[in-house]
């Protein structure tokens, strides 16, 4: 993976959502513009979701131009200062077809160390190859 980002969100839209159990959390949700890696595409209008118990949903549409490709990413969030407050597992995709648009949605559960820094989360950073 690149050592520079692919691309950087600064705006985050919050909100409240209600977990499984009734109780209200707060999350941000920063939404990406397009983002093009060789013959891959991640449509715009892709999100990536914290969730105050530190869960995350990426979603997004993705395509790309060639037979079996694979896309691998994580997100650095940094905050206000610009400093690495949570950075993410890969996220991993198997596009397999030619030019079809393909859903990936991934939530990913509670994480105690995501949810310590919600509050300072600011800039989301997205890493990727394909």
């Amino acid at each position: 993976m690149t050592n520079k980002p692919v691309h950087s969100v600064h705006n985050f839209t919050e909100g409240l959502k209600e977990d499984p159990k009734g109780a209200s959390l707060q999350y941000r949700t920063w939404t990406f513009t397009a983002i093009q890696r060789g013959d891959c595409l991640v449509e715009a209008g892709a999100t990536f979701t914290l969730i105050e118990d530190g869960s995350t949903v990426w979603s997004c549409q993705i395509s790309s131009g060639d037979h079996g490709d694979e896309w691998d990413g994580h997100f650095d969030i940094t905050n206000g200062a610009g400093e690495l407050v949570i950075r993410t597992g890969t996220y991993h995709f198997d596009i397999s077809d030619k030019d079809t648009k393909h859903q990936w949605d991934d939530s990913r559960g509670p994480n105690s160390d995501f949810a310590s820094h919600f509050a300072e989360a600011s800039t989301n950073n997205f890493y990727c190859s394909c």
